[in-house]
């Protein structure tokens, strides 16, 4: 019954994700930042720049480090990494050391 609904909820926050991407969207999405951006990283979100720059790299989740300088990211770009390893704050919520 829990996988049913959360398949569920992730088509329903891919859906509204979709909507906002082609500017359909005309109202507030009701989900978590964490939503959204697992769904940008498992549909490999093309971040069409050629400079990425991250500050506070040492509070990205694994999620967040996927999207942002994963492996699909990385070619062509140059991606910079701000941080201080002393200062992780949001290890309560998956912050790791990913950023080493």
């Amino acid at each position: 019954q829990y996988m049913c609904w959360a398949n569920q909820f992730f088509d329903t926050v891919i859906k509204q994700c979709r909507d906002v991407a082609s500017g359909g969207a005309t109202q507030k999405i009701d989900i978590p930042f964490d939503a959204y951006m697992k769904v940008a990283q498992l549909s490999e979100l093309h971040i069409d720049a050629d400079y990425i720059f991250i500050d506070e790299a040492q509070d990205m989740t694994a999620c967040q480090a996927a999207l942002f300088w994963g492996e699909h990211q990385r070619s062509g770009k140059v991606i910079y990494l701000f941080g201080d390893k002393h200062q992780q704050l949001y290890r309560f919520r998956g912050a790791s050391t990913s950023f080493e």
